[in-house]
C-alpha cells in the first residue's frame, strides 16, 4: 500500500531560511518533506513542495495496476539507500516532465554524492505516455550490471532533455523501445552510457551528449523485434556491437553519415538476408567507419558484411572498413547467392582473407572509386565476371596477391574492365551459351596452370587492345609453358587485336591458340604469341586437290583473317596445320 508520511528536515537560517514563500515557512522553523513508499495503484500526482528534497523513498516505489504517476516540474526525490528505486509495472505509466528552469531531480541521500547511491527507474510498461523530460538522475546505478534508467523487454519510453550523471554501471539500459531519445546528457558512468538490445524501431535522435564515461560507446547486443526500419544515427561516439547484426525478413538497416560501428569480437558481422535491405551511405566529409575493438588495430579484428539480399537498392558508399576479414576464406564485404550491391567510394584497409568477395551469382551493380589495401589474399574475388560491373577509379595497393581473382566468365554480356592490376583465373575459363565478353585495353589475364580459355560455338570474344595498352594472356609464374591455350571454337566472332599471348603451350600440347575447324571465326591483328612450350598456333582446316600441283592444299577458312602476327620462342614451331609444321601461314 502507498504511504505518505511527513519527515522533518531541519532548515532555515537567519536570513529567512527554508524556502520562504514556497512553503509558507519563512524564517526559522521546520520544513516538512514527504516519505513515500510501497505501491501506487491509482493515478497519483507528486507535486512540487518547494523544498530542497520534496519526497524521500525508502526501498522501491512500485507503480502498479493502471496507475499513471505524474511528477511535476521542480520535484526532487531522494532515495535513502543503494536499493532505492522506482518500478513501473506492465500496465502502469510514469510521466516525469520538468522544464529547463525547473527540472525534476532524482538522487541518493543528501550525504552521499557517490555514484551508486541509489538504484534505478525500472520500466516494464509499454504505455505510449511514458515520458521523461528535463529530469536529472544524480549518482544512481548501484547495480553495476544495469543502468540508472531501465527500459525492459516490451516497454516504451520517451526521454528528452534529461541528464544521467554518475552510475556504477551503465547510464540508460534499453531492452525495450526508446520511442524518442534526444538532447540527453549521460556522463560520469563507469561503464557504457547507453545499452541497446534492439536497433529496429525509433532511432536515437539528435543533440545527445556522452562524456567522461568509462566505456564511451553505445553498446549494442542486437536481436530483432517487430519494427522493419532500423537506423544507426550519428551520436558522436561509436556503437560497440557485442556479437552481430542480423537484418532479416523485410527489414531495412540504415547507417547515417559519420557513424562508427566497432565490433567487440572477431566474429562480429552484419548479415543482410534475402529480402532485407542495407543502406550505408556516408559522405566524403563524414564517412561511416566499420572496425573492430578500438584497442585492436590488427587485420581480422572483426568478420564481414555478408549480403544475401537480391534487392537492387542495397547501397554502401563512403564507408571505411578497417581490419575486418577474420575468416581467411572470405572477405570483408561478401555478395553471395543472387545478391546485389552497389559499392562506391569505400576503403577496405586490412583483412586476413580477401577484400571483396562476389560469390555464386552475386552481383556488384556498381563498383567504383574504391580503395582496397593491406589484405592478405586478393583485394577482389569474383565468381562471375558477367555479374560484376567494375567501374573506374578503383585502387588496389599493398595486397599480398594484388590481382583480381576470377572463377568463371558467366553467361550474358560482360566486360573485363581495366583496373590497373591483373586478373587471375583460379581455374580454366569458358565462354558458353551465346555469351559475349569484351576485354578492355591494358587488361592482363593470368591463366591458371594447365588451364585453357574455351571460346565455344555460339559465343563472342572481343579482345581489342591498343599499341600503348595491349591485352595480355599469360601464366602465373615465370617461364614458358605455364598454361594451355585459347581454344577457339566459335562460329560467331573471336577478334584479337594488339594482343600478347605469353607463356602458353603447357606440357608441349597445342599452342597459344587452338583453331578448331574451317567454320571457326578468328580475326588476328598485331598479335604476338611467345614463350610457348608447344606451337604458336595449332589449326585444323579443310583441304582440296589442286590439279596443277597434283597435291592437297589447305583451304583458307572463310572466317579466318590475320595481319601482323608474330611468333617468338615457340618450341615446336610457329604453326601446325593438320599435324604439319610450318613457319608461316600458307595463304
Amino acid at each position: 500500500m502507498f504511504s505518505c508520511d511527513p519527515t522533518t528536515i531541519t532548515g532555515g537560517d537567519d536570513n529567512g531560511g527554508g524556502n520562504g514563500g514556497n512553503g509558507g515557512n519563512g524564517g526559522s522553523g521546520d520544513v516538512v518533506a514527504q516519505n513515500i513508499g510501497g505501491t501506487m495503484s491509482e493515478n497519483t500526482t507528486l507535486k512540487d513542495l518547494g523544498l530542497p528534497i520534496d519526497y524521500i523513498v525508502e526501498g522501491e516505489l512500485k507503480l502498479d495496476g493502471n496507475a499513471l504517476v505524474t511528477i511535476e516540474p521542480g520535484v526532487c526525490i531522494a532515495f535513502k539507500s543503494a536499493n532505492g528505486g522506482i518500478y513501473v509495472g506492465e500496465n502502469a505509466g510514469i510521466s516525469m516532465v520538468g522544464t529547463e528552469d525547473k527540472p525534476i531531480v532524482l538522487r541518493g541521500p543528501i550525504n552521499n554524492n557517490n555514484p551508486g547511491s541509489w538504484k534505478w527507474v525500472d520500466i516494464y510498461s509499454a504505455r505510449n505516455d511514458n515520458r521523461m523530460e528535463h529530469v536529472e538522475f544524480l549518482n544512481g546505478g548501484s547495480d553495476a550490471n544495469y543502468g540508472v534508467v531501465l527500459v525492459e523487454d516490451d516497454a516504451k519510453l520517451s526521454m528528452k532533455h534529461c541528464t544521467v550523471n554518475g552510475s556504477l554501471g551503465k547510464g540508460v539500459y534499453a531492452n525495450g523501445t526508446l520511442t524518442a531519445f534526444e538532447n540527453n546528457t549521460i556522463k560520469n558512468v563507469k561503464k557504457y552510457p547507453l545499452y541497446l538490445s534492439n536497433i529496429f524501431g525509433t532511432p536515437l535522435g539528435k543533440g545527445n551528449t556522452y562524456t567522461d564515461n568509462g566505456n564511451n560507446f553505445i553498446q549494442v547486443d542486437h536481436y530483432n523485434k517487430d519494427a522493419n526500419e532500423g537506423t544507426l544515427t550519428n551520436q558522436g561516439i561509436p556503437y560497440e556491437v557485442v556479437s552481430d547484426i542480423d537484418v532479416t525478413d523485410q527489414r531495412h538497416l540504415t547507417v547515417e553519415p559519420g557513424t562508427t560501428i566497432a565490433f567487440a569480437a572477431v566474429n562480429g558481422n552484419i548479415i543482410v538476408r534475402e529480402n532485407a535491405r542495407i543502406t550505408m551511405v556516408g559522405t566524403a566529409d563524414e564517412p561511416i567507419v566499420v572496425r573492430g575493438p578500438i584497442n585492436n588495430n590488427n587485420p581480422g579484428s572483426w568478420e564481414f558484411i555478408d549480403v544475401y539480399s537480391k534487392r537492387k537498392d542495397n547501397n554502401i558508399e563512403y564507408v571505411q572498413f578497417i581490419n575486418g576479414g577474420s575468416d581467411k576464406d572470405w572477405g570483408v564485404v561478401i555478395v553471395e547467392g543472387e545478391a546485389k550491391l552497389t559499392l562506391k567510394n569505400c576503403t577496405i584497409n586490412g583483412s586476413l582473407g580477401c577484400g571483396v568477395v562476389s560469390y555464386g551469382d552475386g552481383s556488384l551493380m556498381e563498383f567504383e572509386n574504391n580503395t582496397i589495401k593491406n589484405v592478405e589474399k586478393y583485394p577482389l574475388k569474383m565468381g562471375f565476371v558477367s555479374t560484376n560491373n567494375l567501374g573506374k577509379g578503383n585502387v588496389y595497393v599493398d595486397n599480398q596477391s594484388n590481382y583480381i581473382l576470377v572463377n568463371a566468365i558467366g553467361d550474358g554480356t560482360s566486360t573485363m574492365t581495366y583496373q590497373g592490376i591483373p586478373y587471375e583465373a583460379e581455374y580454366g575459363l569458358s565462354l558458353n551459351d551465346k555469351s559475349t565478353l569484351t576485354i578492355e585495353p591494358g587488361v592482363v589475364l593470368r591463366m591458371a596452370d594447365d588451364s585453357q580459355f574455351d571460346i565455344n560455338e555460339q559465343t563472342k570474344l572481343y579482345a581489342i587492345g591498343t599499341p600503348e595498352a595491349p591485352i595480355t594472356f599469360c601464366g602465373q609464374d615465370e617461364g614458358s609453358g605455364q598454361w594451355g591455350f585459347l581454344d577457339v571454337m566459335t562460329e560467331k566472332a573471336c577478334e584479337l587485336e594488339n594482343v600478347i599471348i605469353d607463356q602458353c603451350g603447357y606440357d608441349g600440347y597445342g599452342g597459344g591458340i587452338w583453331y578448331n575447324g574451317a567454320s571457326t571465326a578468328l580475326s588476328m591483328k598485331n598479335v604476338v604469341i611467345r614463350n610457348s612450350d608447344a606451337f604458336g598456333i595449332k589449326m585444323y582446316v579443310d583441304t582440296e586437290w589442286n590439279e596443277a600441283t597434283e597435291k592437297d592444299e589447305y583451304v583458307k577458312p572463310a572466317k579466318f583473317s590475320y595481319e601482323n602476327v608474330t611468333f617468338e620462342n615457340c618450341k615446336n614451331g610457329n604453326i601446325e596445320i593438320n599435324d604439319n609444321t610450318m613457319d608461316a601461314f600458307p595463304w
